[in-house]
C-alpha cells in the first residue's frame, strides 16, 4: 500500500483507538516513511482494567484495546499481551504493547527496520550498538544486572550510548557505518 494512503488509514484509526491508550504512536515503514508498507504498525501502551476472581482478587488486567476490537465486530488473528494483529477495513494492524518504563526501547525497535533493530540489540563487539554491559532481553534494556527505564526514545539511545538516528534514516545498511 502507498505511504500516503497508509498514513490517511493510520491516522483514521489512531483517532478511534486513542481512547483505549495511554500512548500510542505510528511504527514500521509508515515511521520510515517508506513509498510502500505492507500493514500499519502501532506502538501503544493499553489502558487496563483489572479483572477480578469470585473472592475479589485481581487476577489479570484486561487491555481495554480487546473491547474496543471486539465491540467493532473485528477478530484478532493474534491475540497476546505483547502482540496483537487485526484487519481493520480491509488492512493488516500490527498492534505491538509495552509499558511507559520500556517506551524508549520499543519505539526503536518497532521502528526498524529488522537489520536496524539488530543492530540495536547486537553487543558492539560482534558490530551492533550495545556496550558489552548491555543487554535486551525479556522486553527490557539490562544493564549488568538491573533493568534499565526508557521513557523516550532519545533516552535509550542516550542510554546505549549511541546518537539518536531519525527514523526515515534507519535503513538496512545505517549499522555499517
Amino acid at each position: 500500500m502507498k505511504y500516503q494512503n497508509a498514513l490517511i488509514s493510520a491516522n483514521s484509526i489512531m483517532r478511534i483507538i486513542q481512547p483505549y491508550c495511554k500512548k500510542l504512536e505510528i511504527v514500521g515503514g509508515l515511521r520510515r516513511r517508506c513509498p510502500e508498507v505492507n500493514s500499519i504498525e502501532l506502538l501503544a501502551v493499553s489502558r487496563e482494567e483489572d479483572v477480578v476472581n469470585l473472592f475479589g482478587e485481581v487476577v489479570q488486567p484486561y487491555q481495554l484495546i480487546d473491547e474496543w476490537v471486539c465491540s467493532c465486530g473485528l477478530h484478532f488473528a493474534k491475540n497476546g499481551r505483547k502482540y496483537k494483529q487485526f484487519f481493520w477495513q480491509g488492512i493488516g494492524i500490527d498492534f505491538y504493547l509495552t509499558t511507559e518504563y520500556q517506551w524508549g526501547l520499543h519505539l526503536a525497535l518497532r521502528t526498524g527496520c529488522n537489520q536496524f533493530a539488530k543492530w540495536l540489540v547486537t553487543p558492539k563487539r560482534n558490530g551492533g550498538a550495545l556496550p558489552g554491559y548491555m543487554q535486551v532481553k525479556d522486553g527490557w534494556l539490562w544493564s549488568n544486572e538491573k533493568k534499565i527505564v526508557t521513557l523516550t526514545e532519545p533516552n535509550f539511545f542516550a542510554s546505549i550510548e549511541t546518537e539518536w538516528i531519525r527514523p526515515d534514516r534507519r535503513t538496512a545498511d545505517i549499522w555499517r557505518r
